[in-house]
């Protein structure tokens, strides 16, 4: 009787811990203070708060519509500004279709001091980007119309299996070194709710001070009008990293309509051109898992959660939790064969 009650307090240890799933890319829901926003599996490189920045750009063509002229404030104008950001290269889920080695989510941050706290970003609050200060999302997978599903385990809503496309046709190489090369170009038509705003960008020069007024509503464009795509940027990113560093570029054409003064009549002035964004940033260790280069495609080890990595969030010396499951486990079929012998 007593092997039978120790056999059962064994089994309901290991299966305290039985809301992780290792076959999907999220974490285990074990570490206090990982937030939603680094609840996935993989690399979260992060820019320097203090030092380092994402610079974007935007290079003005042409009017709202193809070879419509500029005003002369935008004539052989380029703008520039600067954002923090964190480049998430993610694991692949099984909810996503596509046959991309990686997952990539941007999100551009407002440089504020002391510094945005993104520990405290839920998913919910990344669609709320012009509350407060964000870029709008920018992902190589779909998000728009999948399928959701409530985790018994969890209690949160997770996407079902296969129902999120590919937005991005992405090609994936490992240099000497190591280091993975990732680049692609977006699908055409594949998502509605895909890639497309971009962000309100403000100190844009204004064509007509009397009609607008700072801040300019800016999106990626996703198809050329028929007439301009010998100018057209279909949005292109590339991306080279490794366990310590990555490369991001990303390139497109965008469209950007200007705020007008409250209670104008007037529409704002809409100008287009080319869009680029680019930096290079160092590996934030303590919120990532262990990014293995041996393979031909990315693939990360088990560290956040599970005690085994001292650089990381939640670790701790002196905790058994990365050895639960196996020493359950041996101790279970330890038990198991004395009951066999006893029968």
């Amino acid at each position: 009787m007593k092997i039978f009650a120790i056999l059962a307090f064994l089994f309901g240890f290991s299966l305290a811990q039985d809301t992780y799933d290792p076959s999907t890319n999220y974490r285990p829901r074990n570490v206090t203070g990982l937030g939603e926003f680094y609840s996935w599996v993989g690399s979260m490189t992060v820019e320097s708060y203090y030092n380092a920045t994402a610079v974007v750009e935007l290079e003005f063509l042409f009017g709202r519509e193809y070879g419509k002229p500029l005003c002369p404030q935008l004539e052989n104008q380029t703008y520039t500004t600067n954002f923090d950001v964190i480049l998430s290269i993610l694991e692949r889920g099984h909810w996503d279709s596509g046959d991309n080695s990686v997952i990539f989510l941007l999100t551009l941050l407002p440089q504020i001091s002391p510094p945005f706290n993104v520990s405290n970003l839920t998913f919910e609050n990344m669609w709320e980007w012009r509350y407060l200060g964000l870029s709008h999302p920018i992902y190589s997978v779909s998000f728009f119309g999948h399928q959701d599903h409530k985790s018994k385990s969890s209690g949160s809503w997770r996407p079902e299996s296969g129902s999120s496309p590919d937005l991005f046709n992405f090609t994936t190489s490992q240099v000497s070194g190591g280091a993975y090369n990732i680049s692609g170009t977006l699908y055409p038509h594949r998502d509605p709710g895909g890639p497309s705003y971009f962000g309100i960008l403000s100190g844009l020069p204004l064509c007509d001070s009397t009609k607008q007024t700072d801040g300019a509503l800016v999106t990626m464009m996703r198809d050329p009008d028929d007439e301009a795509l010998g100018e057209f940027q279909y949005p292109h990113t590339s991306i080279q990293f490794d366990d310590k560093t990555a490369n991001f570029t990303l390139d497109a054409s965008f469209q950007s309509t200007s705020n007008v003064h409250e209670n104008s009549t007037s529409q704002g002035i809409t100008v287009s051109g080319l869009l680029r964004v680019c930096f290079s940033g160092v590996l934030d260790a303590y919120h990532s898992g262990t990014l293995s280069l041996k393979g031909s495609t990315p693939e990360w080890l088990r560290t956040v959660g599970f005690s085994n990595d001292s650089s990381n969030i939640g670790y701790r010396e002196s905790s058994a939790g990365k050895l639960y499951l196996g020493i359950a486990l041996i101790s279970i079929v330890i038990i198991l064969a004395v009951i066999t012998t006893a029968l």
